[in-house]
């Protein structure tokens, strides 16, 4: 982590580097993938599945609403899960700065599914990393179809944390929520991501 975040601030040439940077980086993390026609991420394949066959099964974003929170866990150290969420958030930095936005566009889906896995993890501290890094990068303009995509998802997963009895995991769970509803969808003149309000009821 000390030797990517060295590099960062060295300004090296990051268009050049990010096909080996982010991969680096996102390896870390558990795989999942992304159900676009129900609009959830999915850790667990063969469960979701089974759920969208009528199996007696929650829906995977419901884990913590409904039930226990399940965490796979891929990187056993938390410290070092939160110097993931951390080298990340300095990369994005590092390319804001440079007004650089769209060379992060095709690996956006990466980022985007890497850092959700975090929504579930068991310390706090990477929750509200993991919320504030992802509310930001939904909130970068250049990169509005990315958010679009998976606004209605990441609103549906971070919900659990909402109900957290850590308050500052609360607030920042409250600041990713507002960021994914409100991602423009300018076709439909309306929030991208406010499907997942009925979610809260």
């Amino acid at each position: 982590r000390e030797c990517i975040q060295s590099l960062l601030l060295a300004s090296i040439d990051l268009a050049r580097h990010l096909p080996y940077l982010i991969p680096s980086i996102v390896a870390r993390y558990a795989p999942c993938a992304y159900d676009k026609e129900m609009e959830v991420f999915v850790q667990n394949q063969q469960v979701h599945d089974f759920f969208k066959r009528g199996g007696a099964s929650n829906r995977q974003d419901r884990d913590g609403l409904i039930g226990q929170v399940t965490f796979n866990v891929f990187e056993p150290n938390e410290d070092l899960r939160l110097a993931l969420c951390h080298t990340i958030k300095r990369l994005v930095d590092s390319i804001m700065r440079l007004n650089a936005a769209g060379i992060l566009e095709p690996y956006y889906s990466e980022l985007i599914m890497a850092l959700q896995t975090s929504l579930k993890d068991p310390f706090p501290e990477v929750k509200i990393a993991a919320s504030h890094l992802l509310a930001q990068l939904l909130r970068i303009p250049q990169l509005e179809l990315g958010a679009k995509y998976f606004a209605t998802g990441l609103a549906r997963a971070v919900l659990p944390n909402c109900r957290n009895r850590n308050t500052a995991v609360v607030v920042a769970a409250m600041d990713l929520l507002e960021a994914s509803i409100v991602v423009p969808d300018r076709a439909k003149q309306k929030g991208a991501g406010s499907a997942a309000i009925a979610d809260l009821v």
